[in-house]
């Protein structure tokens, strides 16, 4: 069920080419002046409790605009599981490239599948806490309150007669002036296969542009930008600007070499689409699936809370 609000869904990714020519990491970046700056995926960790987040989209009912797009998230490649791109699924006629690179088996069928796009609705949020960068020439530097872009899963809920976007927006109109500026404590459940975004976000205080300006100057002083920058929300048709199908393929090809098969010659049909011979991926928990078959609900939850 689709929203009539959403603007129509490009797809892309930005990924830099070291100088041996392979993509060191898929990622989403922003301009901040002169400066690109990297904005990652919200992800909860699988039982971790209470993340503190914020909201800076001003969504106050159905009828305001959200953006949406397909998205391969959380992906291994080059040693790391953090890597993002946006699908080509729906917006070249030729299709996705990435979908291919990224097969795996079918538990069902037992056959080996394109790896379909996950839809999702973005939203722009700061995350209250801090990391640091473990490699590259920043490693060790600390980020506090980085922003991040929040991907919610779009689609049927298991065992519910409600969407999630549904679910999702009778929740926010509920809140007073809506999402912009609202914090949540939001918690993620022990299944590997619960929402990266956390399957429980409860509302707490909502915070003025003012206060929030106040609350992340420190944030927004180290990026050398403004607080008032800083609290906007993400340039969606800039941050998932399409790449061309033929970028797209170098790129995927990429992938599927590190998976250990030729993406071209399987375009081609030179070989049979089977685990053993094309090295699909078998990675127990691949970090892009929202909710499966077997995934917790949380249908019976508070109805103070928003569950996924």
């Amino acid at each position: 069920m689709a929203f009539s609000g959403y603007a129509p869904e490009p797809a892309s990714s930005f990924s830099a080419l070291s100088g041996r020519g392979k993509p060191f990491g898929f990622g989403f970046y922003e301009q901040f002046g002169m400066t690109k700056r990297n904005i990652n995926p919200f992800r909860v960790q699988v039982g971790q409790k209470d993340v503190p987040l914020i909201i800076l989209d001003d969504v106050k009912s159905a009828a305001d605009y959200r953006f949406a797009a397909r998205f391969h998230i959380g992906f291994k490649y080059n040693n790391r599981f953090g890597n993002v791109v946006t699908s080509l699924e729906g917006v070249d006629p030729r299709g996705d490239p990435f979908s291919v690179a990224l097969k795996q088996k079918n538990e069902k069928t037992g056959k080996v599948e394109p790896k379909m796009p996950q839809r999702c609705w973005l939203l722009t949020g700061i995350e209250l806490t801090s990391y640091t960068i473990k490699n590259g020439k920043n490693a060790g530097k600390v980020i506090e309150n980085p922003r991040v872009l929040i991907p919610v899963p779009l689609g049927d809920r298991p065992n519910s007669p409600m969407s999630r976007e549904d679910y999702f927006m009778a929740f926010a109109t509920k809140l007073s002036g809506g999402l912009r500026g609202r914090e949540f404590d939001v918690s993620r459940g022990p299944g590997q296969r619960s929402p990266r975004i956390g399957d429980q976000w409860f509302p707490k205080d909502k915070l003025t542009d003012a206060q929030l300006m106040e609350r992340i100057a420190g944030a927004a002083q180290a990026l050398g930008v403004s607080p008032a920058d800083y609290i906007k929300p993400c340039n969606y048709t800039e941050v998932c600007k399409p790449v061309t199908y033929d970028r797209a393929l170098q790129q995927a090809a990429a992938i599927a070499a590190e998976y250990g098969f030729d993406l071209l010659a399987e375009l081609r049909g030179d070989k049979p689409a089977d685990v053993k011979s094309q090295g699909a991926q078998s990675i127990p928990d691949r970090g892009d699936a929202y909710e499966g078959d077997d995934a917790e609900t949380l249908d019976s939850a508070d109805d103070q809370t928003i569950p996924f």
